[in-house]
């Protein structure tokens, strides 16, 4: 029987779960639950929607994102062997569609 290893509330902060989690992967900053070699992994993605794009407040900011790529040399993080330099990319959120000025083609 599968045991749920990483539970999220979504009435609760990120930062109030019982496991807090992590925004990057670093070799300084422990997994909070870890799994044995061999053992099989599910994740089960229950939601994704756009958030409310908000000019100002608490929620203010939402209209954008990034995703950050460290460099190899440097701790590097997921997909080292295929992206071993660091990078940056702009994304701009638009409802449901995300685009960037750094990947013009690229659109999701």
């Amino acid at each position: 029987m599968p045991r749920n290893l990483f539970p999220l509330d979504n009435t609760k902060k990120f930062t109030d779960q019982t496991h807090v989690g992590h925004n990057r992967w670093h070799p300084d900053i422990p997994a909070p639950v870890s799994v044995k070699p061999g053992d099989l992994l599910i994740v089960d993605i229950l939601e994704i929607d756009a958030c409310d794009q908000e000019d100002e407040g608490p929620l203010s900011g939402m209209g954008w994102g990034y995703t950050g790529v460290f460099a190899k040399s440097n701790g590097g993080g997921f997909l080292t062997e295929r992206f071993p330099d660091a990078y940056k990319v702009i994304w701009d959120f638009m409802g449901d569609v995300a685009t960037s000025r750094h990947i013009p083609e690229c659109s999701y």
